[in-house]
Order: structure tokens, then sequence, then C-alpha cells
């Protein structure tokens, strides 16, 4: 930790672009960025962050008339990264949340809907399902102390007060995002499947027997045989 009354004007400077790049990626991030936790939590927790992490970065013998002049291109390279990182960690939940979108349609359940406080927003009810049970998960394997190492391990990629960027990663990144949805079909595939069948086999059995009100009965067929799968 710091004492923030002891550091002269430079380091003031880099202390604020390390509490920018941290805030941003809270903001953003996996778990961290979730509306239902508060945002005075989120910027204290920021805070307490970039208080860890500035001491042990190797950008404190930076040229203070180079940060001066370019303070406002170095801001705005800190936000960018923090917030790159936040959204790339949530990839694999955009992921699991088409799962649960291809899951509730082929459930019959798409207009069911109900207030998702992970993401903010009206989802479907396999969606929250699906997002909560990867929440799980990613907690259970270590996933924020993933994500902590991830913020720390971008200061020595990305070094604070330097001309240094390149955008390479990013667009190769940007570019493998078609695999986001190839993902949801794969885990969504076995319900997929089983619908499938599911509806051939009662039309099979609407032919053979047209008593059977086909429609009725296979809705809480499908959703049984779908939660089951």
């Amino acid at each position: 930790m710091i004492n923030l009354s002891q550091l002269n004007q430079l380091q003031i400077l880099l202390f604020a672009l390390v509490f920018l790049r941290c805030s941003s990626f809270i903001m953003s991030a996996a778990l961290f960025g979730a509306s239902g936790i508060n945002t005075h939590f989120k910027i204290l927790f920021a805070l307490v962050l970039s208080m860890v992490l500035f001491p042990n970065l190797a950008s404190h013998n930076a040229d203070l008339t180079y940060v001066n002049e370019n303070l406002v291109i170095l801001v705005i390279r800190e936000v960018f990264v923090g917030l790159s990182i936040g959204v790339i960690s949530r990839s694999f939940f955009f992921a699991v949340s088409m799962t649960g979108d291809l899951v509730s349609m082929s459930l019959g359940l798409g207009a069911a809907q109900l207030f998702n406080p992970l993401s903010g927003t009206q989802s479907q009810i396999m969606d929250q399902f699906f997002t909560w049970l990867s929440l799980m998960i990613f907690l259970s394997l270590g996933g924020h102390h993933i994500l902590i190492n991830a913020i720390s391990s971008s200061f020595e990629l990305i070094p604070l007060a330097q001309n240094k960027f390149s955008t390479g990663p990013f667009a190769a990144i940007v570019g493998d995002y078609y695999k986001l949805l190839i993902v949801a079909i794969q885990i969504s595939a076995p319900v997929l499947i089983s619908m499938v069948l599911t509806n051939l086999a009662m039309g099979i059995l609407g032919r053979t027997v047209p008593q059977i009100n086909v429609l009725v009965t296979s809705f809480p067929i499908s959703i049984l045989l779908g939660l089951g799968v």
C-alpha cells in the first residue's frame, strides 16, 4: 500500500492513470461489473487495487514533461485498455447468454422474461439459469483471482506513460468473436437435438392418434425433457 500524501506530482499523475485503468476494468469486467454491485463499492475496490499495484510498477521514472504533454492521450489509452480487458473477460458469458436464448426458444419459453441483476436487463429464464450456473463455476475455479491477475499483468504488457501500443492483438480477438456463437450452439446442442426429436415424435403421435391434442400435450413434455437434458 502507498501513502498518497507523500507522492510527488509525477507519481500522482501516474497513480491517476493506474486508477483509470483499474476502474475502467472493474466497471466492465465479468462479475465485478455486474449492475447489482454498488457503484461506490466498485470505485473503492478500484482505488484499493490501484494502491496495491502502484508500488510495484516500473514506470515511476517516467518523464514529467512527457506525461503533461500527452496526458489526454494517456488517459484515453488507459481507459481503452481497462475497458478492453473487462469486455474480453465477459466473452464466455456472452456465449452462455446466447445458449440460454437458444434453449429458451427451443423450449417455448422465449416470452417468459425476468430482470437479470447480473446484466441489468430483462432476460429469458434459461438465460439467467445458464448465467448463474456459469458464474458459480467461474467462482469455484478461482476466476475472480484470474481477473485480478489479468489487470496486474497488463501493466507489464502495456506499461504506463509510454507511447508503445499495438492494436494488433485486439484486432485478432475481435476477429475471433464469431466463435462465441459456435460455443453457444455446442453447449445448447443436446437440448436442441432432443427438442427436434421430441417434436418429430409428437408429430407422429398426433398423426397416429388424432384424438390427442398435440399442441397442449407437447408443451409440458418439451419443457420437462428440455430441463432434464
